[in-house]
């Protein structure tokens, strides 16, 4: 079985706009960087056996789908401390910020 990640950062606030987007860059840049680092964790593990967290009506949660959101929330939030970062896997972040982002898999 093969597991295919798609990470959506998208940002629920609205940036300044600046010469160059350069707001907007940091942001691409820090999803890039943490795409990246959970595409090596991804293929670190690929064809290694499968380990079920959790498996309910309409979801199963793999331990590496669990281990792939916490180190894409861990880089994020070292770029953007005061922001909220909403996953399939939890919530994480400040809650009151209005900087939200969602990460989705």
């Amino acid at each position: 079985m093969s597991i295919l990640h798609a990470i959506s950062f998208s940002v629920a606030h609205s940036a300044p706009i600046v010469r160059g987007s350069l707001i907007m860059k940091h942001y691409l840049d820090a999803a890039q960087k943490a795409a990246r680092a959970a595409g090596d964790l991804l293929r670190q593990n690929f064809q290694q056996p499968l380990r079920v967290n959790s498996a309910h009506a309409h979801d199963i949660k793999l331990e590496i789908d669990v281990h792939t959101q916490e180190l894409i929330t861990k880089l994020l939030l070292e770029e953007f401390p005061g922001h909220a970062l909403y996953g399939e896997e939890g919530i994480v972040g400040d809650q009151s910020s209005d900087k939200k982002a969602r990460l989705q898999s």
